[in-house]
């Protein structure tokens, strides 16, 4: 997904019709930044929100001003130093100084873009252009709101889950951990530009944590390639696979006993020559990094029970089917850990539909020399 496509595609999405001041529906009127309903004298703002925004855009308050909406429009105008503007034209103001202020909190890049437009929205904004829909953000403050909220939510879940990992380990890192789903993998919103890219963003903070936590503790090889799909930037090509060859994973590899059993398996003979053999791995590391893979034994003995291998593990990482509990049940030695793995492989196929999960064919090549059953 292009994010100049994503991006645009959010151009009309602004109703300009209900947007000044509630004016067509004052009987219910909404709180711009919050939604709900209110039926008192401001004409933007609930009474909570508006107090909010005194103190997020450090606002002095003054007893004086009776009507504390009008107030906080003024000072924003005389902020950027906009003079003689309408009503409508403080409203707009207003909700271009809030969007970029949550924006400018958050601070991801891929939202630069609209940060830009908002400041030129601000520039444009005077008392002589004439009015128009551009002068407003593209999305709702509401929808700036729930963002930052969800945003602000998850940055103090994320940091709790990692002070658990160091403190405790990996059952509380479960624990605090599991709260981190509701937030950011929210599927419904993938065809909005500002939550998916917050939520990408949020997602993808949540893998590098599940790669470096305690939870991958003890799975470095499903660890490896969680986090070689997370850093890769072209699109898939099922003609391509990545050549793997890495010391730490060939140690990774041998030292399971279930891998070690199927190679052993299979020599038989002086010369080796296997090709696209299936394996299912069924326990542990080897479940989530591979699970249903095929693989190629190339060799010939080099002594008595002792061989010369180069094997492959070919399989492409990808995320796809939602699982239920029942089919990791029997994978982990705990019903917490199962849990676990149920939810992570459910919000990683999520993740692989934000594209923050990225998928990849693979070959693992391991050179042995002296392999002994």
């Amino acid at each position: 997904m292009e994010k100049r496509e994503v991006y645009e595609s959010s151009i009309e999405n602004i109703n300009f019709e209900n947007i000044i001041y509630n004016e067509n529906n004052l009987n219910e009127k909404k709180c711009i930044l919050c939604n709900k309903s209110f039926n008192y004298k401001y004409k933007m703002l609930g009474r909570t929100c508006l107090s909010n925004l005194y103190e997020q855009l450090k606002v002095p308050k003054f007893s004086i001003f009776v009507n504390k909406e009008n107030h906080l429009l003024n000072i924003i105008a005389l902020k950027k130093f906009k003079l003689f503007l309408s009503e409508a034209k403080k409203q707009a103001l207003l909700e271009n100084y809030i969007a970029l202020d949550y924006l400018k909190k958050m601070n991801i890049a891929s939202l630069n873009e609209l940060q830009r437009d908002i400041e030129n929205n601000i520039k444009e904004i005077s008392f002589k252009t004439k009015l128009s829909p551009s002068m407003f953000p593209r999305y709702s403050i509401n929808d700036f709101y729930k963002v930052y909220r969800d945003y602000i939510k998850f940055m103090v879940l994320i940091n709790k889950a990692r002070l658990n990992n160091e403190e405790s380990g990996l059952n509380k890192y479960d624990e605090s951990i599991l709260a981190l789903f509701s937030i950011a993998f929210d599927i419904e919103k993938i065809a909005s530009p500002l939550y998916y890219y917050v939520y990408y963003y949020l997602q993808y903070l949540f893998w590098k944590t599940v790669v470096s936590g305690g939870y991958m503790a003890k799975m470095p090889l499903s660890s490896y390639l969680l986090n070689m799909s997370l850093e890769i930037d072209k699109e898939y090509d099922e003609s391509e696979r990545i050549s793997i060859e890495n010391e730490d994973i060939k140690n990774i590899l041998l030292n399971n006993q279930n891998f070690t059993k199927i190679i052993n398996e299979n020599l038989t003979n002086d010369e080796i020559n296997i090709q696209n053999q299936a394996c299912e791995f069924n326990d542990g590391d080897l479940l989530f990094a591979l699970h249903k893979a095929s693989f190629n034994i190339y060799g010939s003995k080099a002594g008595v029970d002792a061989w010369n291998l180069r094997i492959e593990i070919l399989d492409k990482y990808d995320f796809t089917d939602i699982k239920g509990f029942k089919e990791h049940y029997k994978d982990t030695d705990s019903i917490p850990k199962s849990l676990l793995a149920s939810e992570l492989n459910n919000y990683a196929a999520i993740s692989s539909s934000y594209n923050v999960i990225k998928p990849y064919a693979f070959k693992i090549i391991l050179n042995i020399d002296n392999y002994r059953k």
